[in-house]
């Protein structure tokens, strides 16, 4: 974070991850996984395969900026974006059990007093279509899975009262 002047921020952020099972020798197999694909009497060797929702890399940054309109009436402009690398979405080796790699990006404008507050915000602007996690499918078939969404691009207008 680096405050460039008294109403201008600078912020970011970034991770490197090697999250891995060290030893994971009896894991559960996939639906449907073969003896060719790696299970034996119903079990698997994960040992050395990365954990599922840890992407390898994670970068953000953004900027937020204030500034006077008329008297003690202020205005706010900020935005962000993240990056994420791809990720396994369920612990058992699925295979198709991937999330890709994104972007999303956030803004917000806003007008604001010390007591009231008015915002328009934008989440997830470029509506990245993400899953944080999957499971398989209770009773379906090799590939079928179901899964957490995460919210699609939204915009909304936000009204704030401090007392």
């Amino acid at each position: 974070r680096y405050k460039i002047t008294p109403d201008f921020t600078l912020n970011g952020a970034v991770s490197y991850n090697r999250a891995k099972f060290s030893d994971y020798r009896g894991a559960p197999c996939y639906l449907g996984q073969t003896a060719a694909e790696g299970c034996v009497n119903r079990v698997q060797d994960l040992s050395g395969v990365r954990l599922s929702r840890a992407p390898r890399f994670v970068a953000g940054g953004g900027f937020n900026y204030e500034g006077d309109l008329q008297q003690g009436l202020r205005f706010g402009l900020s935005g962000e974006a993240k990056y994420s690398s791809s990720y396994r979405t369920q612990d058992d080796g699925t295979p198709w059990a991937v999330q890709k790699d994104f972007v999303k990006i956030n803004a917000g404008v806003r007008m604001f007093t010390d007591h009231l507050e008015l915002a328009l915000l934008g989440r997830n602007l470029t509506n990245e279509h993400t899953v944080s996690i999957t499971n398989t499918k209770t009773a379906g078939q090799r590939g079928e899975l179901w899964g957490v969404v995460d919210r699609p691009r939204e915009v909304a207008l936000q009204g704030t009262y401090r007392f």
